[in-house]
């Protein structure tokens, strides 16, 4: 009988050619099956497959548990997302996702299984159901990412100890080097788990100790005797910090001495004790008992100023360098953060002494002792940093230094806990650097410098979401990965200057935090300290005549960047007026930050040039009328020809030049030019008339000077008889000058005489005219100068017509070479009338003056003040003893004593007084005529000022117009109404009573030395309320309300009209002339009194101004008394019965308001109520001594000549220096200091960081970085608060709740809550130690709500938490400023010194636009890894590296990184590149190559031939050692990458089947080392498919379908439901996977001879047990069956004619067969067998080898009639079948812990409902509904907050104010435009179509294809006309055509030589030429399956 015998000794599967042709030794399909062939046969056993078994431990919950269950929380819904091998340690770890949890574990080959990290909350690992793409180890260290979220990182070992091993709690941290423990119970948060480190974002605070002179007043007088004792007293002590102690030395030094106390002293003292502090009159003075070691004879001691300084030995640190310190932190891992923000520059000047002798300014050395930092630990640092670095840096120098390294676990060596009395360590207790939070640096010992790197490492640029992820080089490289942020608002900033003090020469309200941690902890409660700025000491501040803007850049949590916006509103310059200013910058920014930012920093960028100082030597004038200023020698690399030079300080003056002085250097030289060195002096001087030039004479054609002549005579006679001697002018031998002078003494140029002739012949004894020839002709103006009606120079009488009083002055020169013109050099500038007044005025001895403009002053004295009239008495009179005065506005005192007895003087109150005052002179025998006709109104005017003012305006100088750059109300230097309460002054009140005295101007007075008057301009501007509304109405923002009262306009005497008219009446001239007169009162200006008895002028050195209220001060606006509810209600109702109208009970003197509040109202707002007074410092003349001519006969003293009624003329001059004079060249101790200005400016868009990371939203973890401890509350109080507090200390942060040290004052400087509405604006401002300050508005309503119901104490409130918008000021300067409009940035001012950097760190806007950035095609990489080392810079990314590498676009996106031996491999989308690592390619000169290695990380890159990608499928990639599997499921392929290039792996027999199934869902990719096969999983349920590599092809399908696989130590591993099994397990049923069985199949086709007719009857095979089917009934069929087998069967047998089965097989001899049993032709299950109909009709052999699709599709579905979806029609089994399963086991979630409360004993799986202790408490929200809900909350704390969605972008058309939940339905201008993209204005922003779509005309028809040869670009519409190159495009034809742009399929290909036999063993389908190598397998000696041929036997 013959048999067809199928064999399956190739072992795999062929789905991809025609049935008929699949080779014997295949099959057409398998499920669960695996293929064994012996080594000694060809013998191919089909046998089914081990199952896998659940390898998870059941682990006790507990330690001791006796009921061990299942840990919680891996089934049902868990899934294994990712898993990763660790060979070197032998285990593997896994990621869980859950919806309850995430998980990491691991599973070591010993059967252990552990938690490695436990997330309850899904927050800190945020997992998700999607897989994890990459995934590496490297050491202890686990790194994965998944495109989603941030890449992170893991320490196994330390994270498996902080893991409760039931896993149900939080990882917690484990950092031994801190003692942080499990026990220790600090959660693991996300930031422990990412890649990006954060690094410090706050500055260190610096407590300096200066060696530094300290500022005293008024010590008692020192005794004679050295060793005598006595008491000193001391104000103004700087620094506070540095008080004198027992037995110190103090150096004193008179105020007034020109020496420097570190050179030389007049007193030496040692302090015996402290006597503590007393308050005298408001004044707090320190007093010190002393003895006297030591003291300069014939010194005067009493009553002397002094300034002293600590007598020490302390080495200064750091004497000539600018310093700042910062830190950084250092991680568990040995990772370093970036740098913190560094320190501003830590130098103190001293006082200013800057010298041409010395060459140098003294003060710019660092008086620097010793310093603190502190804050390095600060509340934000994360719990596994381990280390501190303490950094440092000078200017001029990129190098950072490591100054120390601060450890949990170093040795104690700080006392904290001392009183701050200094009570010494017995009460202290000992603890280090790390604990005490404080470092000591005393020593400029700097240790090792910080890798250069780290100084352009602004940030770290880890990816925010990276999709792939690889180890390369020791370093983690990421591919694909997004970085940078949408920035969908442009910031906007304000900026602009304020002052860091006010501007007060002799008092600041300066606040310094000079509080410490000690002082907290030791409960004491100091108020702030106002300290004082000493004159002349360099102050930080702004370089003036610079341009300023400022930059803002937002950070993420991490610290990522942006770069910097900016604006123009930020632009600012600071004028050259501000430069004896101590400056500093205000902003805020007035956009709404990006919604991922958590802070902001502010960056300075300064257009700066390098500048230099130089102090002036001497000045001498060049022969042109220019100046020679003389420096010393050393100064001279400082000036170039292209240099400008800006006088700052004058010579001999301590005040700015505010005028632009700026001078272009004409020269230089480095000798005094022969003209300086020429001596001058004055030889004759003679009369000019007729007689002096020789009538008659004609040589040269004149006799006089001409124009254009050179030529003059002399009549000699006149000469010899003025000369008075034998010397004669022609026979001087000396040279000769000669110039004119008129009888004003003003002079012509000087000429130089070259050659005298004639004169007297000593010979001849004969006399001659001289004739004198000059150096040069005579110039028209000199000739204008001469003759009075030039160009006549002839009167009628034909005589020479020379001006009246005419000289003509010779003098001599002789060159001499002193001592002064050596060592110094000479630069030229033009003389203007600055430089006459300001430089040469200084050395010149006779000075004239011309009056320029006019004002007229009276003088005005409160009678209660001494009346200074006479002289003698004028100083000590000046100061007004106020204990003397009543405290009551009393009528002034005018010095006419008719005026006041005049019937028209009858004012009763001062309002009145003051009214009548303003009609300036009525009252005078002669009127002044403004007032001579009709009733005058009242006018402003000029007086000195000894009047009383009730009141000050708090703005002193500062412009008030600028709000604070923000909201109103908020300005320190505004009057608010929130301040005008209490303050009165009442004629009814006890004098004692009352809270504010009255003030008096002072007159002229003397004190330090200097003189001084107060002049005043009354009647200012016009009406603050001019329109009566009352400055506001309906507003409720009670700051608003005197808004009009703070503008600068009303304070400035020109903008009223009235007195502009009043000036241009009385003194003639334009309108202007009052403001001209403003504008001479500065600094720099002379003055004189009209008729004085001297010509001295007096010189303006300085000017401070004091804006003053005459009669009511805006205090003097609420009174107690009255009981008025409240003043804003009062404002905004005209009620007379809310008090507007009615009258006022109790007289209140001084406004006299007998029309209520509304009179009272209306009078402080009128001019009448404001004066301005320009106190101005004058020189070293005696003021005292001024009297006036009033006569010829007599002279009158100042002050008795002047009185209301009668003015003087204060005249402003200018300076004019006489030409003749000659300087006194005296090198002055307080020379003229000039400053450099290149001609070129630098524009560098360069900004220097300039604050800490400013948080935008204030939360419990970063509030110190918003208000540190210690920093200083100012507020503007309440309105309706009696006695609101200014300021008060920080001493702690939690969140938004705020701790001060003074509850009381505070509850009651908050108010109530219900005064002003619920949200009152109450804005608090925190100054810092370093003068910058945050501001943030208080949350009163919560607050009172919180002390109300005794939640808080009643020094605590709230602020609000949103900060982003508020104000700010900054600490950066750059710039010393020593009051006398020097600024220094330079040490010493020396050249080539150390200059003040602008600050450590810099940043730059962006020239692209920033936004979210996807870089699909590119890589980046971190820093090395080296454990030997100690290095680990895996969290370092460095942009500035170029760390950076991107590949072609058009390969696709980066999907996977692997390295392969030295290579990257990148998988993209549609390529497969090679990558060199860590090396590069070389090229020859004959265009070969090399490979070298290079420092490059990421070299050459190369495509891997073949055109595959890996799709979107990173997950289908596995590895067998250098052979990687993928699939590429866009081109419907599986590869295998090997050594010798990519190979399609699909093509062996499965390429139709994967064409046809890869569809979206995900492909898994694992290999089975056990088997060594690539499984292909299609998921989530589509089955597996296996590919051994040993058979060339895919052996079976496979039923399980994995989450997850890998292999370990030979063994495979899959996870299902989150839980890992193992496979091939002897233990486990075949076939059965996680629990589930599936039978085996194979389909084979029996074909062997096609041309043959062929019936069959019988299916026989060699094998193992048949199935089964038990039968009892029939006793015929044997008794085989009585007993049901599992085994194999035929599920089908198909023909072409009809379909039968072989459900059970019967054994004989070892083979197994049986009949074959028909369905039957209708299909029904019949068993009739119909031998005519089951055969095969033969057709011969196939034509073509592969299946022709679109004759005979394929019908894909199961193949097998037990399944429950069996499919007849199906042609291709597509592994789909589904089997009846045994019943599913009751399923009861619950929790299954029996110590939790909650244990469920009914439970079968644990579902992570368990309930326990919480290690913790965290109060906060939990309702999960709620905005505000916290997943950490364990107790609610009644915090929850409802979802109010919305628009919350106030930027927004629908802009919703209540939302606090943003739902994306924004809509902005920009939403609406045309959405058509056809339209010309097409809007590809806009949302909303408003109809504006512009079309163009009709469509331009042409083609449109671009790779067409007719492409027409202006074409709109294609018509069909494009034409193309056809050719051959394939590259690998012979006949490649390049330029063919449609292949013809013309291409020829070389030929491929092969077997091309389809049934040889050898068959190449590739070859298209048979070379004859076809071999063919031997005759099968055994067939697996047999069909026995059931024909006729032949």
């Amino acid at each position: 009988m013959p048999e067809i015998k199928n064999i399956f000794n190739e072992g795999k599967m062929d789905k991809d050619l025609d049935e008929r042709l699949v080779a014997n030794g295949q099959y057409r399909d398998a499920m669960d099956i695996q293929v064994s062939t012996s080594d000694a046969s060809d013998i191919g056993t089909v046998t089914n497959i081990l199952g896998n078994l659940d390898i998870f431990p059941y682990i006790p919950m507990y330690s001791g548990s006796s009921l061990p269950t299942r840990s919680s929380q891996l089934s049902p819904g868990a899934k294994c997302i990712g898993c990763v091998t660790d060979e070197k340690n032998d285990c593997f770890y896994w990621f869980v996702y859950h919806a309850t949890k995430s998980l990491i574990l691991k599973y070591d080959i010993s059967g252990h299984v552990s938690f490695v990290f436990v997330d309850v909350t899904n927050n800190v690992l945020e997992f998700s159901s999607k897989i994890i793409t990459g995934i590496n180890i490297i050491d202890d260290y686990l790194f994965w990412t998944d495109g989603l979220t941030e890449p992170k990182k893991i320490d196994v070992k330390l994270s498996e100890q902080g893991t409760h091993q039931g896993g149900h709690y939080n990882t917690r941290m484990v950092v031994p080097k801190r003692g942080i423990n499990f026990n220790t119970n600090f959660v693991a948060v996300k930031e422990h788990v990412t890649v990006i480190k954060k690094a410090p974002k706050s500055k260190l605070v610096v407590e300096p100790v200066y060696s530094v002179e300290i500022s005293a007043k008024s010590p008692s007088d020192i005794p004679d005797a050295i060793g005598d004792t006595g008491m000193i007293t001391f104000t103004d002590f700087i620094p506070t910090s540095a008080s004198f102690r027992e037995g110190m030395v103090v150096r004193l030094l008179n105020q007034n001495s020109p020496n420097n106390i570190n050179d030389s002293h007049d007193v030496r003292i040692e302090i015996l004790e402290d006597l503590g502090e007393f308050n005298i009159f408001g004044t707090v003075f320190h007093v010190w008992r002393y003895k006297i070691l030591s003291k300069r004879s014939s010194l005067a001691t009493l009553g002397v100023q002094w300034n002293a300084s600590l007598e020490s030995d302390d080495i200064e640190i750091f004497p000539r360098k600018f310093v700042r310190f910062g830190y950084r932190y250092k991680y568990q891992s040995g990772e370093y953060s970036t740098f913190s923000p560094f320190t501003d520059n830590i130098f103190k000047p001293g006082f200013f002494d800057y010298s041409p002798k010395k060459a140098h300014n003294a003060a710019m050395e660092n008086n620097l002792s010793s310093l603190k930092l502190r804050n390095f630990i600060a509340k934000d640092m994360p719990i596994d940093v381990v280390q501190v670095d303490i950094l440092y840096t000078e200017s001029d120098s990129p190098t950072v230094y490591i100054v120390d390294k601060i450890k949990h676990s170093d040795t104690p060596n700080v006392y904290i806990g001392q009183s701050y009395s200094g009570v010494g360590p017995s009460s202290a207790r000992k603890v280090n650097n790390w604990n005490a939070n404080l470092y000591e640096i005393t020593a400029d010992l700097i240790y090792a410098a910080v890798p250069e790197n780290q100084l352009v490492r602004n940030y770290d640029s880890v990816p925010i979401k990276a999709l792939a992820q690889e180890v390369t080089g020791s370093r983690i490289v990421y591919g694909n990965y997004e970085q940078n942020y949408n920035v969908d608002t442009k910031p906007i900033l304000l900026a602009d200057i304020e002052t860091r003090f006010t501007n007060n020469r002799y008092h600041t309200n300066e606040y310094l935090g000079n509080y410490t941690n000690d002082r907290v902890q030791n409960g004491q409660n100091p108020t702030p300290i106002s300290l004082p700025v000493i004159p002349y000491v360099g102050q930080k501040s702004l370089k003036t005549i610079r341009d300023y803007q400022l930059g803002v850049t937002y950070l993420d949590e991490y610290g990522r960047e942006t770069p910097i916006f900016s604006s123009e509103e930020s632009q600012f310059k600071i004028k050259k007026k501000f430069a004896d200013n101590k400056l500093k910058i205000g902003g805020r920014v007035t956009t709404q930050p990006p919604s991922w930012a958590e802070s902001m920093k502010i960056y300075v960028k300064e257009t700066s040039t390098e500048y230099y100082n130089l102090a002036l030597a001497r000045v001498y004038r060049a022969e042109d009328g220019d100046l020679w200023l003389a420096f010393p020698s050393s100064e001279r690399n400082k000036v170039t020809e292209d240099t400008f030079l800006i006088l700052k300080k004058a010579v001999d003056s301590t005040s700015l030049i505010e005028s632009e002085a700026k001078y272009n250097v004409l020269a230089i030289e480095n000798e005094a030019p022969e003209y300086i060195k020429e001596q001058i002096t004055e030889l004759v001087s003679l009369p000019v008339g007729n007689a002096s030039f020789n009538a008659g004479h004609v040589v040269h054609g004149a006799n006089y000077p001409d124009v254009d002549s050179r030529y003059f005579d002399i009549n000699e006679q006149t000469y010899s008889a003025q000369f008075g001697g034998p010397k004669h002018l022609n026979t001087i031998e000396e040279n000769l000058y000669v110039a004119f002078k008129n009888q004003e003494g003003s002079f012509s140029s000087r000429y130089k005489v070259t050659h005298v002739g004639g004169g007297y012949d000593v010979i001849a004894l004969t006399t001659n005219n001289y004739v004198v020839t000059l150096d040069r002709t005579f110039t028209v103006s000199d000739a204008n100068f001469i003759f009075p009606n030039y160009p006549a120079t002839e009167d009628s009488n034909g005589q020479v017509d020379i001006a009246q009083g005419m000289q003509i002055i010779f003098y001599t020169g002789v060159v001499e070479n002193k001592p002064e013109f050596k060592g110094v050099f000479y630069v030229k500038i033009n003389s203007d009338s600055v430089a006459e007044k300001e430089i040469v005025a200084g050395y010149d001895t006779i000075a004239t003056y011309e009056v320029l403009e006019t004002a007229q002053a009276y003088y005005l004295s409160d009678y209660d003040a001494t009346s200074p009239n006479a002289s003698t008495t004028l100083a000590s009179n000046a100061i007004i003893d106020a204990t003397n005065v009543l405290y009551s506005l009393r009528p002034p005192l005018y010095n006419n004593p008719s005026w006041e007895s005049s019937p028209s003087h009858s004012a009763t109150n001062a309002f009145e007084e003051w009214n009548e005052f303003h009609h300036w002179g009525q009252n005078a025998s002669s009127p002044n005529p403004l007032f001579s006709g009709a009733t005058p109104g009242p006018v402003g005017g000029f007086f000195i000022d000894r009047a009383c003012y009730v009141a000050t305006h708090p703005a002193g100088e500062t412009n008030n117009d600028v709000d604070d750059l923000a909201n109103p109300g908020n300005n320190p230097n505004h009057v608010k109404f929130s301040e005008m309460h209490g303050n009165y002054i009442d004629a009814n009140v006890d004098p004692d009573d009352a809270l504010t005295p009255p003030k008096f101007g002072r007159g002229i007075y003397q004190e330090n030395g200097k003189w001084y008057i107060e002049l005043s301009f009354t009647m200012c501007g016009d009406s603050a309320d001019p329109d009566g509304n009352r400055g506001y109405i309906g507003s409720m923002d009670p700051e608003i309300l005197w808004n009009n009262c703070n503008k600068g306009i009303i304070w400035e005497p020109e903008n009223s009209a009235l007195n502009r008219s009043q000036y241009q009446t009385l003194y003639g001239g334009d309108s202007d002339g009052l403001a001209t007169i403003i504008d001479r009162i500065r600094s720099g200006s002379y003055f004189k009194f009209q008729n004085q008895t001297t010509e001295t002028a007096f010189r303006i050195n300085g000017v401070t101004k004091q804006k003053r209220y005459n009669y009511l001060p805006p205090l003097s606006l609420s009174f107690s008394h009255l009981q008025f509810t409240n003043d804003v209600a009062l404002l905004n109702n005209d009620d007379a019965n809310n008090g507007w109208t009615s009258n006022i009970s109790g007289n209140v003197v001084g406004i006299g308001m007998t029309g209520g509040f509304k009179q009272a109202y209306e009078r402080f707002v009128s001019p009448q109520n404001r004066r301005i007074t320009y106190v101005l410092e004058l020189g070293t003349q005696n003021m005292g001594d001024i009297e006036i001519n009033t006569s010829s006969s007599s002279t009158t003293p100042l002050l008795d000549l002047i009185d209301a009624d009668t003015s003087i003329a204060i005249q402003f001059v200018d300076l004019k220096v006489p030409y003749e004079t000659t300087t006194r060249n005296i090198i002055s101790n307080n020379p003229a200091i000039f400053e450099t200005e290149p001609v070129k400016t630098a524009d560098l868009n360069i900004y220097y960081e300039a604050t800490d990371s400013l948080p935008l939203v204030v939360t419990q973890k970063n509030v110190e970085r918003f208000i540190p401890n210690a920093a200083v509350i100012t507020c503007p109080g309440r309105p309706d608060v009696m006695h609101p507090i200014e300021t008060d200390y920080v001493v702690s942060t939690n969140g938004n709740l705020i701790t001060s040290v003074y509850g009381p004052d505070f509850q009651t400087m908050l108010g109530p809550a219900n005064v002003l509405g619920p949200n009152a604006p109450v804005r608090l401002r925190f100054t810092r130690e370093d003068d910058s300050y945050t501001t943030a508005f208080a949350d009163i309503v919560r607050t009172q709500q919180e002390q109300l119901a005794g939640n808080i104490q009643t020094n605590q409130f709230y602020i609000e938490s949103n900060v982003s918008k508020n104000p700010f000021a900054l600490s950066w300067f750059n710039c010393f400023t020593f009051n006398n409009g020097v600024e220094s940035n330079r040490i010493r001012d020396t050249f080539n010194e150390v200059t003040l950097d602008k600050g450590v760190k810099a940043n730059s806007v962006t020239d692209s636009v920033y936004e979210k950035e996807k870089r699909e095609s590119g890589l980046i990489f971190s820093g090395i890894y080296n454990s030997n080392a100690g290095v680990n810079n895996l969290n370092q990314f460095v942009a500035a590296e170029g760390i950076t590498k991107d590949l072609n676009p058009t390969y696709g996106s980066i999907q996977k990184l692997f390295q392969r031996k030295d290579d990257l491999i990148a998988f993209c989308e549609d390529k497969v590149i090679r990558i060199k690592a860590n090396k590069d390619t070389l090229f020859n000169a004959d265009g070969s190559s090399n490979v070298i290695a290079t420092n490059r990380v990421l070299g050459d890159t190369s495509p891997f031939a073949g055109d595959y990608g890996i799709s979107k499928n990173p997950e289908s990639f596995s590895k067998d050692n250098y052979r990687l599997y993928f699939a590429d499921k866009q081109r419907g392929a599986v590869l295998r990458l090997s050594m010798d290039g990519l190979t399609p792996i699909s093509e062996y027999g499965m390429s139709t089947y994967f064409k046809h199934r890869f569809g979206d869902n995900q492909i898994l990719g694992t290999y089975d080392n056990n088997k060594e096969e690539y499984n292909l999983t299609h998921l989530p349920a589509l089955g597996t498919v296996s590919y051994k590599e040993g058979v060339k092809g895919w052996v079976s399908f496979k039923s399980f379908t994995p989450e997850h696989g890998l292999s370990l130590s030979n063994n495979y591993y899959t996870f299902k439901n989150g839980i890992p099994y193992r496979h091939h397990e002897q233990s486990v049923d075949r076939n059965t996977f996680y629990g589930s069985y599936s039978p085996s199949s194979i389909t084979l086709v029996l074909n062997n001879e096609p041309s043959v007719i062929k019936s069959f009857k019988t299916l026989g095979y060699e094998g193992s047990q048949s199935n089964v089917e038990q039968e009892l009934s029939v006793v015929e069929s044997g008794y085989y069956n009585l007993i049901e087998k599992d085994g194999w069967y035929s599920d089908l047998i198909q023909t072409d004619k009809q379909k039968g089965s072989v459900k059970e097989f019967i054994e004989k001899e070892g083979k197994w067969f049986n009949n074959i049993k028909s369905f039957g032709q209708d299909g029904t299950g019949s068993y009739d067998l119909k031998t005519d109909e089951f055969q095969f009709q033969g057709i011969g052999m196939a034509s073509g080898a592969i299946v022709d699709l679109a004759i005979d599709p394929p019908i894909y579905g199961c193949m097998s009639p037990s399944a429950t979806n069996f499919d007849p029609d199906a042609t291709i089994a597509d592994n789909s079948c589904v089997f009846v399963q045994p019943p599913t086991p009751t399923i009861i979630g619950g929790c299954m812990d029996p110590l939790a409360p909650n244990f469920d004993a009914t439970a079968t799986f644990d579902d992570g409902s368990c309930v326990y202790v919480a290690p913790t408490i965290v109060y906060g929200c939990t309702n999960s509904t709620a905005f505000n809900y916290n997943l950490l909350a364990t107790v609610d704390d009644g915090s929850c907050q409802p979802v109010i969605s919305g628009c919350t972008d106030p930027t927004a058309v629908n802009y919703y104010p209540g939302a606090n939940t943003d739902d994306g339905s924004c809509l902005y201008s920009s939403s609406f435009g045309c959405t058509d993209p056809q339209a010309t204005n097409y809007a590809p922003l806009a949302q909303i179509d408003d109809g504006s779509c512009i079309y163009i005309g009709p469509p331009v028809f042409g083609c449109t294809d671009s790779t067409a040869t007719n492409y027409d670009p202006l074409a709109t519409s294609d018509d069909g006309s494009c034409t193309y190159i056809a050719g051959c495009t394939d590259p690998l034809a012979t006949n490649y055509d390049p330029l063919a742009t449609i292949d013809d399929g013309s291409c020829i290909y070389p030929p491929v030589s092969g077997c091309t036999d389809p049934i040889a063993t050898n068959y190449d389908p590739l070859a298209t030429v048979d070379d004859g190598s076809c071999t063919y397998p031997p005759p099968a000696p055994i067939n697996t399956f047999t069909l026995f041929d059931l024909s006729d036997d032949d």
